[in-house]
């Protein structure tokens, strides 16, 4: 009752109720709560339009959290990076996106240059919305519903974000280089 204003009434053609719990920077933070049936394995079946898909949500949370502590500190800055933004992206599509791209290096600023570099140059030659393979459920494409013209634009939008983090990480004034970080994360950061 507490979340009843919270809850998206004018969204369609999602199986699910959308809870709005935060508002931060206009980045529109929510939780889909939906259906799903279970099964004896860690494997649940969610609804999607006419049928019920494959999801394995508990084995993918512990891949993410295996990954370690640099891809949560690189995922959480590129989030951020997205929702300031509007990168035309799922979460889930990024996650996987970063991990294959993310950088060995264990400081923040040029783990995350090499990072949008790594992925810039992945997504270079890419006229169609590549396949993005589930690292838990080798039989979903989780890029599968992604649009040609979001993909586009995000590959634009990395571009763009690879160019002014490799040259924040080149400026020798650190005001420069602030404002530079500031572009892609906002004035907060």
């Amino acid at each position: 009752e507490i979340y009843k204003d919270k809850i998206e009434k004018d969204e369609v053609n999602i199986p699910c109720i959308r809870l709005r719990y935060a508002d931060e920077d206009s980045a529109g933070f929510h939780i889909d709560i939906l259906p799903v049936v279970e099964t004896e394995s860690s494997i649940i079946y969610i609804p999607r339009k006419e049928e019920w898909e494959e999801s394995d949500p508990r084995s993918y949370t512990k891949w993410v959290i295996n990954k370690g502590e640099r891809y949560r500190r690189t995922l959480m800055m590129l989030k951020r990076w997205r929702d300031l933004h509007s990168v035309p992206i799922k979460s889930i599509v990024l996650q996987v996106l970063i991990a294959n791209s993310l950088s060995h290096s264990l400081e923040d600023s040029i783990n995350v240059q090499e990072t949008l570099a790594s992925l810039n140059s992945y997504l270079s030659d890419k006229l169609v919305v590549p396949e993005v393979i589930n690292p838990v459920l080798q039989t979903e494409d989780l890029a599968s519903r992604w649009d040609l013209n979001d993909f586009l634009k995000f590959k634009e939008l990395v571009e763009d974000a690879t160019k002014l983090a490799t040259s924040a990480i080149t400026e020798d004034r650190h005001d420069e280089a602030a404002s530079l970080w500031q572009t892609i994360f906002g004035k907060s950061f």
